[in-house]
């Protein structure tokens, strides 16, 4: 599969504080890869400068294989779409209409296959029948839905090649719908699209991610195989838990323990 994104020993400056030091790494088409790591770890960092919105103070960052201050934002809403955390919107806009805007970056579209694209969206995202709903009247799980419809349909219908950036697209979704998201990002991998999203629940992360990074400290201090690198070694490490891993159906589980004073 084909590298989409390269970072050759990054490092990230706000003001007189370092958030992110020599992190390197590449990811590829046909995969989801998940950022882990402690609150602080440098994650959503780590994706403002992939999406082109900080730019390192150090080293470099690859999209498709050219720097990423060469695209204009346009040329690069039609190779990477980023779901945020979340979204403050002062204007009064329906669910179709935000999710419209997910179609911005391809104005060659007939309104025909805009039409069918968007109704494909709400579909996928569970929203048909909130689809005049303004935006503050809908609860943090209906906009964080509007928000990944509008990532989805950002591709125009090819992911082949076309990057997800999702951070932390399940913190408000039930168990049903955070699953049904992950699945949908899985199928776009498997389509030739690309996937990193942060998650918090590292068993989410086992049971979709095909590889895992691990953030501390402004740093990726270690990334591969998800089943081979979330260990219990590592989580009494990074995150001072206790855990223990089980099989459950033929599945890894992570069960979390209490707090560890000396990891």
């Amino acid at each position: 599969m084909s590298e989409l994104i390269r970072l050759e020993e990054v490092g990230l400056q706000r003001g007189s504080k370092t958030i992110l030091q020599g992190v390197c790494g590449s990811f590829t088409a046909g995969e989801v890869i998940a950022v882990v790591g402690p609150n602080g770890a440098g994650k959503s960092s780590l994706f403002r400068a992939m999406a082109g919105d900080w730019l390192p103070c150090q080293g470099h960052i690859w999209l498709h294989g050219q720097p990423t201050q060469t695209f204009r934002p346009n040329e690069r809403a039609r190779r990477m779409a980023v779901m945020t955390q979340s979204a403050h919107l002062s204007f009064e806009f329906t669910v179709t209409e935000l999710v419209g805007l997910g179609l911005l970056p391809h104005p060659q579209l007939r309104t025909a296959e805009r039409e069918r694209l968007i109704q494909q969206a709400l579909a996928l995202a569970d929203l048909q029948g909130l689809e005049e709903q303004t935006w503050p009247t809908l609860s943090g799980g209906e906009r964080q839905r509007v928000q990944f419809a509008r990532t989805w349909i950002q591709c125009a219908g090819q992911p082949e090649g076309f990057i997800w950036l999702l951070d932390e697209p399940t913190s408000a979704l039930d168990l049903a719908q955070q699953a049904r998201l992950l699945v949908h990002a899985k199928h776009h991998a498997r389509a030739g699209g690309g996937v990193i999203a942060i998650l918090h629940d590292l068993n989410l992360a086992l049971a979709f991610a095909d590889r895992v990074w691990v953030m501390a400290s402004g740093r990726c201090i270690e990334q591969g195989d998800t089943q081979s690198v979330l260990s219990p070694r590592l989580i009494r490490s990074v995150w001072k838990l206790d855990a223990t891993r089980v099989d459950i159906n033929g599945r890894a589980h992570l069960c979390m323990g209490h707090p560890v004073d000396n990891p």
